[in-house]
């Protein structure tokens, strides 16, 4: 369990509790209407974003980058499968989980708590991304990092130029999630 917390994978179910918690505070004023909820309209669209946008994110590194995205900790040879499926499972409910844990909250308009839900996870995110940086930074497999030859940079590498999309496409979709939410909100006419 204590390489689960050193590996990038863990990074992003934090990530995705601070998106449900940003989630929440867009649909502040559906969820005041309803009472605090979870029932509500918004937890649909936070769900179709963890299933539809973010697991799919996340569980392409873990498929085609696999050595990279546990940091070299784990060889992706003897590593089990089902890991990988409760890994991308979990990418997929942290976005609703972290929208539920904040309706009150956001229903309430304690934007504080609010803040807090998406800063607490995002900087222990940040953290575990600048412990493993000097790993992070190379591409190779598992044999190639650990016996020193065959390395590259990440800058130029398959993984870096995939980083680069995936966090494009994970941003821009999230940012219109937001606005659909927002509109959500507006009394329909």
């Amino acid at each position: 369990m204590v390489l689960w917390v050193r590996m990038p994978v863990a990074v992003a179910p934090l990530v995705g509790i601070a998106l449900g918690a940003l989630f929440a505070w867009a649909s502040i004023e559906e969820l005041s209407r309803v009472g605090g909820s979870v029932a509500s309209r918004s937890l649909v669209v936070a769900m179709l974003f963890g299933m539809l946008v973010y697991a799919p994110a996340c569980g392409y590194f873990e498929a085609f980058f696999p050595d990279w995205s546990y940091a070299y900790l784990l060889d992706s040879q003897r590593r089990p499968v089902a890991l990988d499926l409760a890994l991308v499972m979990t990418d997929a409910i942290s976005v609703p989980l972290g929208f539920a844990l904040f309706a009150r909250s956001a229903a309430a308009r304690r934007t504080a708590a609010l803040a807090r839900g998406v800063a607490v996870p995002s900087f222990v995110a940040g953290l575990f991304l600048l412990a493993m940086l000097p790993r992070l930074r190379i591409f190779g497999t598992y044999a190639e990092f650990h016996g020193d030859f065959g390395t590259e940079p990440l800058t130029g590498s398959p993984v870096g130029y995939a980083l680069i999309w995936m966090v494009g496409v994970v941003a821009a979709t999230a940012a219109f999630t937001l606005r659909v939410l927002k509109q959500l909100a507006e009394p329909s006419s």
